[in-house]
């Protein structure tokens, strides 16, 4: 039995295409190419079973919303899909991924907070940034807010981009997902 509620899940997901499409947007824009973030999925998922997931390196892109700063989300991107946009980008084979790299691309990947957070904005029609954003490439480690819970929305979105593709997972934690909602959380019932 989840604890994020059905109902939550279901309008998350229905908010999904609008977010992705401005995300696509945004970073199209930033990494002057097409690139196309599109099929989201979401499910609520154990945090226990997003370790197995996890245990390489990867790309880490880790933001919060400036109203709820201490609640990160986390986007990942696995290697593969990270040395694939760079390659296109460079217009050479990347097969590793260093600081560098990751500070070329850093544009695109700021590209892609700023498209998801506009896209919220226009959802609520209110202004959303991002705070604390912090963007590595590294094994993944969860923040705070992320231990605490027992369940995190993940969507698995594809990621496209001329011959290329691959996924990310984007992580949001419950709350944060009724923030973006503009749902009250609900009660939980003390245990007896």
């Amino acid at each position: 039995m989840s604890n994020i509620p059905v109902e939550t899940v279901t309008k998350f997901t229905a908010l999904q295409n609008q977010i992705w499409q401005t995300a696509s947007l945004t970073v199209s824009e930033a990494a002057n190419m097409a690139v196309n973030f599109s099929s989201p999925l979401v499910v609520p998922t154990k945090v226990s079973d997003l370790y197995g997931e996890i245990g390489s390196p990867m790309l880490v892109i880790q933001f919060a919303l400036a109203n709820l700063p201490e609640n990160s989300t986390v986007i990942l991107i696995n290697q593969e899909t990270v040395s694939g946009l760079a390659s296109l980008i460079k217009g050479e084979t990347i097969a590793e991924i260093d600081d560098n790299l990751i500070a070329e691309m850093r544009p695109m990947f700021e590209g892609l907070v700023q498209g998801i957070c506009m896209a919220i904005g226009n959802a609520k029609n209110e202004a959303v940034v991002a705070s604390g954003l912090s963007i590595r490439h590294q094994i993944f480690s969860f923040p705070p807010n992320m231990l605490k819970a027992d369940e995190l929305l993940r969507i698995q979105v594809a990621v496209t981009a001329e011959d290329e593709s691959g996924t990310a997972i984007w992580l949001v934690d419950n709350e944060t997902a009724h923030h973006i909602l503009g749902i009250e959380m609900p009660h939980e019932e003390p245990e007896a």
